[in-house]
């Protein structure tokens, strides 16, 4: 009556695959995070007479589209 569940075997190859994985997603995160700039700090290096030279409006777009695409992302599906 008392059936266990077959052990799970570890295989060594997978455990190591698993923590380089881990490890290279959170050095990757942890760069990002520590050398990215906000948007207000950016948009000055955008700006008119830049090198990438946006205008006023382009700037104003992509601040919009930065604003606006997640809570599109997050809106549920319309049922029709």
């Amino acid at each position: 009556m008392n059936e266990y569940p077959k052990p799970v075997l570890r295989d060594p190859k997978y455990e190591r695959w698993r923590w380089q994985t881990f490890a290279i997603t959170w050095l990757a995160y942890a760069g990002f995070y520590l050398t990215r700039k906000g948007f207000s700090a950016a948009k000055v290096a955008l700006g008119p007479g830049t090198a990438i030279d946006l205008s006023k409006g382009q700037i104003a777009a992509t601040f919009a589209g930065l604003v606006m695409i997640p809570k599109w992302n997050a809106m549920p599906p319309r049922s029709e």
